[in-house]
């Protein structure tokens, strides 16, 4: 088979649904070193639908200890920035892969990226370091160009066995070219890019990210939810990874354990 351009197939697949305007301006918001949150806040309230998801998602058992929130200022704050953006963009992709089959398995892809995205939620709570803003959204749309570049197969299939290695391939620079598409900030993109191999990153936000969801990856296969794809080589506890993340080994099993635990919960926040 020839090779394949990655543009070539994000432009055959240029119907795929495109994120919500809020979502965008999130993502524009958090580009600035000194974005504000109260930006944010009103980002939300002028989307009635997710203003209402963040307060039922930040009242969820579990996150709240006494009274029930009904300010939306202190939902946002509960909750996380980064909580909330992948939150608006894991409910569109989640739609998208119940909108069009691409003949690849959509729920196992969708389980392991939520299983990715509760890796970076629970880090801090097993000792590890304090997740970048922009390392939920990455987490949940690292693989995206999975099911993209198995879109395009489906409809232009290759000639001999070769269709998982072309996915594996492709989908870094898929994703990454995708989310540039829907003009997500530069660390975001960069991060899907470099997630199999973050010390590549070309700055170290990027790399932070990257390594956040590496780790993801790792925890999501542990746990018997892998990718979908060659498995890659990496040292997650490597120093450049234990600098990043701030997981080591005894760290990653408690971190196996909470996510594991979690999981189905969890999920249900993109229903």
């Amino acid at each position: 088979m020839a090779v394949l351009d990655p543009r070539t197939v994000l432009s055959i697949t240029s119907d795929l649904a495109t994120l919500p305007e809020s979502a965008t301006r999130i993502s524009s918001i958090l580009s600035n070193e000194d974005w504000d949150l109260d930006d944010v806040v009103l980002v939300v309230r002028r989307d009635p639908v997710l203003a209402a998801r963040v307060l039922q998602v930040a009242n969820a058992a579990g996150l709240v200890a006494r009274a029930e929130i009904s300010d939306l200022s202190v939902g946002v704050l509960r909750l996380g920035v980064g909580a909330i953006l992948a939150l608006v963009i894991g409910s569109s992709v989640r739609r998208e892969m119940t909108r069009s089959s691409s003949g690849f398995d959509e729920a196992r892809l969708w389980r392991h990226s939520v299983a990715t995205a509760l890796t970076v939620e629970s880090m801090p709570s097993a000792g590890g370091r304090q997740p970048p803003t922009e390392a939920y959204s990455a987490a949940i749309l690292h693989d995206i160009g999975m099911y993209l570049v198995a879109r395009y197969l489906r409809d232009h299939p290759p000639e001999g066995a070769v269709e998982s290695e072309t996915i594996d391939s492709m989908h870094a620079e898929v994703g990454a070219l995708a989310a540039e598409q829907w003009n997500l900030s530069p660390v975001l993109c960069g991060a899907i890019r470099h997630h199999h191999d973050p010390v590549s990153g070309p700055d170290e936000e990027v790399r932070r990210v990257a390594a956040c969801i590496a780790l993801g990856d790792g925890v999501a296969t542990r746990i018997g939810m892998p990718h979908g794809g060659a498995s890659v080589e990496l040292d997650l506890f490597g120093p450049e990874m234990v600098e990043a993340t701030g997981i080591d080994e005894a760290a990653f099993e408690a971190l196996c354990e909470t996510v594991a635990g979690r999981l189905d919960a969890f999920a249900h926040r993109y229903d």
